[in-house]
């Protein structure tokens, strides 16, 4: 997608909110600004920075002693009381304690993390998916159709096709076995309950 030099002139970055549902519905004029004012740009409220310079990025990603994958819960603007809830969430529901993953390590653990991926999702055995992945697309899909045989016509694309197909795929990259692919429903909310604020706390551990 290209932009004119002046789209995004008009937005004011001092109240961007990275999950804004409005500004979620069309952030190009915002990523325009940022790139022309500020290719380094720090969100209002938060520790994070978003940088939409490809040249800086590219430098950044190279440099992780200076810029970090590692963020927590503290970087990010929390609801009032959500430090107790959490706490009592839990202590109620157990558990291991958290740990650094793949998108939230440096080296060099995030280097052990990746050699232990490296063959699953080498290009050879994704293109050895394919059959595997048309068929979870199918299945998504003739979802659909058969609700709208039953007079239910809408669908909710996110939730039941954008979410479970890359967690479904992935599952099957690491030979996850048949029996525990209901499982995957446990996990697929994780990336999003990591970032977006811990929103609708009590929905995403339910769906957990």
């Amino acid at each position: 997608m290209t932009m004119s030099p002046t789209a995004g002139t008009d937005v004011d970055l001092q109240h961007y909110g990275l999950f804004d549902p409005t500004i979620q519905q069309c952030p190009w004029p915002y990523y325009a600004k940022m790139q022309s004012d500020a290719p380094v740009f720090a969100i209002p409220g938060t520790d994070f920075f978003l940088v939409t310079s490809y040249d800086l990025v590219s430098d950044i990603s190279k440099d992780f002693r200076g810029w970090s994958n590692q963020f927590g819960n503290a970087s990010i603007p929390v609801g009032k009381n959500l430090g107790q809830r959490l706490k009592a969430l839990r202590d109620e529901m157990g558990g291991w304690p958290g740990v650094p993953t793949m998108l939230t390590a440096d080296p060099p653990s995030q280097t052990r993390y990746r050699k232990l991926v490296a063959k699953a999702f080498h290009p050879k055995a994704i293109n050895d998916l394919e059959p595997a992945i048309r068929a979870i697309t199918t299945k998504l899909i003739d979802r659909f159709i058969e609700r709208g045989r039953n007079g239910k016509g809408q669908i909710e694309f996110v939730s039941e096709f954008a979410v479970p197909l890359p967690v479904e795929v992935i599952a099957r990259a690491l030979n996850v076995p048949d029996d525990r692919l209901p499982d995957t429903n446990t996990f697929e909310y994780h990336p999003s309950f990591m970032l977006r604020g811990l929103q609708r706390l009590d929905v995403r551990f339910t769906a957990a």
